[in-house]
């Protein structure tokens, strides 16, 4: 005979997604934090096919897995230094300081 233990679902298995950051552009499912426990929100700044440069931020869980905690923004870049021009390398900083600019902007 086998005895099987039910354990409760997280509670974020049945929570809406929490609120969404002002600047992001991506179209979240309706279940996104349901299915994971994390809404990661998003904004590319720059796209190119030597660099990509965008702010993301992260909703998940407390350490105690009873609330919302949301991460600061922070800015995620991808980059083939190999291949990128002068032109490129200057667009690639230009894209950071505006990717700084949008993080500043949205922490007032």
């Amino acid at each position: 005979m086998t005895t099987m233990t039910h354990h409760p679902a997280a509670w974020w298995q049945t929570a809406p997604n929490p609120p969404c950051a002002s600047w992001c552009t991506i179209s979240h499912n309706v279940d996104e934090f349901s299915e994971g426990g994390t809404l990661l929100c998003r904004r590319t700044i720059a796209f190119s096919t030597t660099y990509t440069v965008e702010v993301q931020q992260c909703t998940g869980t407390t350490e105690a897995d009873d609330a919302y905690e949301v991460d600061r923004p922070s800015v995620w870049q991808c980059t083939d230094a190999d291949e990128m021009s002068e032109a490129d390398a200057h667009e690639f900083g230009m894209a950071l300081v505006r990717a700084g600019d949008l993080i500043r902007r949205s922490a007032r």
